[in-house]
């Protein structure tokens, strides 16, 4: 059995009784590449093996003990935060939000999105910049 503080948590209130994040990600999801990393996480594209469907998996980078354990309890109330307001909005431009995937206190949580298949909003808005300035001449 697993405690009651080990729970994981997805926008349809599923609760799984595996031991780890990691386990039920990987049951759920296959790792395809790494889209982008951050100073605090890192964005992978993954496949949802029941639905083949693809999809953009956001979560804290574990690769580097100081970070981790520096928002191991931010982590947890900072994601919950980001997946409820990225649930609630609906916009064209705004990713729609899938699932979260958290358990407990152990800093792995997982915010499961929509994949956009393009550039990374910086590369984006590099070759934006740099158009703007060429049509200026």
């Amino acid at each position: 059995m697993v405690p009651s503080s080990f729970l994981a948590l997805s926008s349809t209130e599923e609760s799984f009784s595996i031991s780890s994040a990691s386990d039920i990600f990987l049951t759920k999801y296959e790792i395809l590449e790494v889209l982008g990393k951050g100073a605090h996480s890192v964005v992978k594209k993954v496949r949802e093996k029941t639905t083949e469907y693809i999809y953009a998996c956001k979560y804290v980078r574990s690769d580097d003990e100081e970070i981790q354990n520096l928002v191991t309890i931010l982590n947890l109330f900072q994601f919950t935060q980001e997946y409820k307001m990225l649930k609630s909005m609906n916009h064209p431009g705004i990713v729609k939000v899938k699932e979260q995937i958290q358990i407990g206190h152990d800093g792995h949580n997982y915010i499961i999105m929509e994949f956009i298949n393009g550039p990374s909003l910086r590369t984006w808005h590099r070759e934006q910049r740099r158009h703007h300035t060429l049509s200026g001449l």
